[in-house]
């Protein structure tokens, strides 16, 4: 075993092991055929994106959390500093 290898629940990550569990019960409450017949493909197609590469949605997650555009020149920090009365320029 590998010590960089992700844990996995039933062939898939955790995130989407949780995704289906949320559709599974929502299916159930809305008593909805359609979505509780998604259910089924939806966790195969996950398995085998797994067992591709356990890493991908992890990624595909980080991924989405990047900003679409960096500014190439450097910017002052931005400080926010407290009001006066507040402890502003006290030394601890």
């Amino acid at each position: 075993m590998s010590l960089n290898r992700p844990r996995l629940v039933a062939g898939i990550g955790s995130e989407a092991f949780g995704l289906l569990v949320v559709l599974g019960v929502l299916a159930l409450n809305l008593r909805s055929v359609p979505i509780a017949l998604a259910v089924p493909p939806l966790f195969l197609f996950l398995r085998w994106v797994y067992r591709k590469d356990p890493v991908l949605l992890k990624a595909f997650l980080a991924y989405l959390k990047q900003a679409d555009l960096y500014d190439p020149w450097v910017r002052l920090p931005v400080l926010a500093k407290r009001p006066e009365g507040f402890g502003r320029g006290l030394f601890c």
